[in-house]
């Protein structure tokens, strides 16, 4: 059972099993990777979340939410490609751009 903290309480104690502990404890190579690659993706789903829509559904009934979804990541997508594809050419300044 939950209990919230309560208005003149500053600190609640939370009891933790040993299992939990040692699961926390366990820090290995596979770990640290998965986390790594999670950050990259969940990266991506704040993006989308933030500055494309997906915050909340723009239409009704689930196929045109899945619409809505397969296109905003489509978006998203196309935009990492140009971003890539921008870094891998060398920069030139434009002959007509000042010095």
């Amino acid at each position: 059972m939950r209990k919230c903290v309560r208005q003149n309480q500053v600190r609640m104690t939370v009891w933790i099993s040993d299992d939990y502990k040692e699961k926390i404890a366990d820090d290995g190579e596979g770990r640290r990777e998965a986390l790594r690659i999670r950050k990259m993706v969940e990266r991506k789903f704040g993006e989308a979340k933030k500055w494309h829509g997906m915050g909340r559904a723009r239409y009704r009934g689930r196929a045109k939410v899945k619409i809505q979804v397969l296109m905003t990541f489509l978006v998203l997508n196309v935009k990492r490609m140009t971003w890539l594809l921008d870094r891998q050419r060398p920069h030139r300044r434009p002959s007509w751009a000042p010095i």
